[in-house]
């Protein structure tokens, strides 16, 4: 009796999944990577960073158990989260404008945007207009503090 013939080519499933999940990968990657590089310089594209940077500091309030602070300072046009490091210039070509309560300004015109350990915020709009009129805002709800990017024209 004849025993099967093993030698058939082809792949299997495992190495069909993997090259299937290094595509994948490769893809994640790339796409926004070509998307940011599109837009950047766009009043969405800066709006958007900023949005990414809220989020952070909301998840850290939530995840430590304590407050999260963001330094909104308008007349040097830069977002900081002092926790991450990181400042979020905004571009010379356009004017940044902030709706927060009045206590939480300072005499030289830096905010500040605390996130609860709750997720709730003290609450905040920021909008972002170039020179061309083209305005994105992000809006944080005081009650859920959830940032959300705002496309306006």
């Amino acid at each position: 009796m004849a025993k099967p013939n093993r030698a058939i080519e082809g792949f299997t499933l495992v190495e069909m999944l993997v090259a299937l999940a290094v595509l994948a990968l490769v893809i994640g990657v790339s796409v926004p990577a070509l998307r940011g590089n599109r837009s950047s310089g766009s009043t969405e594209a800066v709006a958007r960073e900023i949005q990414m940077l809220l989020w952070r500091a909301r998840v850290n309030a939530i995840a430590q158990g304590g407050n999260s602070t963001v330094l909104i300072d308008i007349p040097h046009g830069e977002v900081r989260y002092a926790v991450v490091d990181r400042t979020i210039s905004i571009p010379d070509t356009m004017t940044a404008t902030l709706l927060t309560g009045r206590e939480l300004v300072a005499a030289d015109g830096e905010a500040a945007l605390v996130f609860f350990p709750d997720g709730a915020s003290s609450g905040a709009e920021l909008r972002i207009t170039d020179e061309r009129g083209k305005r994105s805002s992000v809006l944080v709800p005081w009650l859920t503090g959830i940032p959300t990017l705002l496309r306006e024209q």
